[in-house]
């Protein structure tokens, strides 16, 4: 009777390893889409916010600062992407969802938002994605 060979023993383990390694990957990987696709659901269907009008500042340009978005995400430089998120902290909420509906106009009869615009940039190494879309869920906009 042959003793058992280690080698081909290590090599069995080694491969179920590095497959429960890859299924815990996937299982993260799934958990934060269906975690996208939720929040997703739950948010207004409408593509305009409520904005009372007398609690905007007059001396901000608020379609200016939609037009910028817009031209920073069709852009390459994540820079540029990041500052103009984090150009959009300082606003209040009114002001913010003034924004919003004014980046909504930009995009005309189509049926995009500017979630789904945030959603769709690759920006490595920030978080002024994640705190934009984090806004955006707070205030329930599309």
């Amino acid at each position: 009777m042959e003793g058992i060979n280690t080698t081909t023993t290590t090599n069995v383990i080694s491969f179920y390893e590095k497959k429960a390694f890859w299924y815990i990957i996937l299982g993260i990987v799934s958990i934060l889409i269906l975690r996208r696709i939720y929040k997703g659901l739950k948010v207004r269907k409408g593509r305009f916010a409520p904005v009372s009008e007398s609690e905007l500042n007059p001396s901000i340009n608020y379609s200016a600062i939609a037009l910028r978005l817009k031209n920073v995400m069709t852009g390459v430089l994540i820079s540029d992407r990041v500052g103009a998120f984090d150009s959009l902290k300082s606003l209040s909420d009114n002001e913010f969802m003034k924004v919003y509906n004014e980046f909504s106009k930009l995009l005309g009869n189509s049926r995009e938002t500017l979630r789904g615009w945030v959603e769709s940039e690759w920006m490595p190494f920030t978080r002024s994605d994640d705190e934009l879309l984090a806004r955006l869920d707070r205030l329930n906009l599309a």
